[in-house]
């Protein structure tokens, strides 16, 4: 016997300027342990274990009714030099989210947007609550970090 299961599949995509360079703001961000200490959304940040899987059945954290469960899949950021201000950024950050359970799908949309807002909100607040120590680091054209050379 089949079951055909309905994935919703959500795709967002949010921008916005934060008045920081590439290279700090991608430092900052690369840091999700700090995250707790500036992005109002996040309570706790615990690593639990690292994985490379699509899928985990986690022992320690079995599935519970308490709990929504669901799948990111390919997300991330891309910050980029603001062409009329190199000294701040333009972030851009792509989510796709499978919600799973009995959650509607209508939540989520009717959620996710200023989440995500939120989260930019937060971003841009942090960094200007933190200091970012500048010379850690310098980036390329294309956005990979690089340590700084000695010429």
């Amino acid at each position: 016997m089949f079951q055909l299961i309905r994935c919703y599949i959500t795709r967002y995509r949010v921008e916005g300027i934060i008045p920081e360079s590439t290279s700090k703001l991608s430092d900052f961000l690369q840091k999700p342990e700090n995250r707790v200490t500036w992005d109002k959304s996040f309570k706790v940040y615990n690593m639990v274990q690292k994985i490379d899987s699509l899928q985990v059945d986690f022992p320690a954290y079995p599935s519970s009714s308490n709990y929504i469960r669901g799948c990111n899949h390919a997300c991330g950021y891309i910050c980029s030099p603001l062409q009329e201000n190199p000294a701040y950024s333009k972030l851009v950050m792509f989510v796709q989210t499978e919600m799973r359970g009995k959650l509607a799908p209508s939540i989520i949309e009717a959620t996710m947007p200023s989440n995500l807002i939120s989260f930019l909100l937060n971003v841009k607040d942090g960094v200007k609550t933190h200091k970012i120590p500048s010379g850690r680091g310098c980036h390329d054209h294309n956005g990979h970090s690089s340590f700084l050379k000695k010429k």
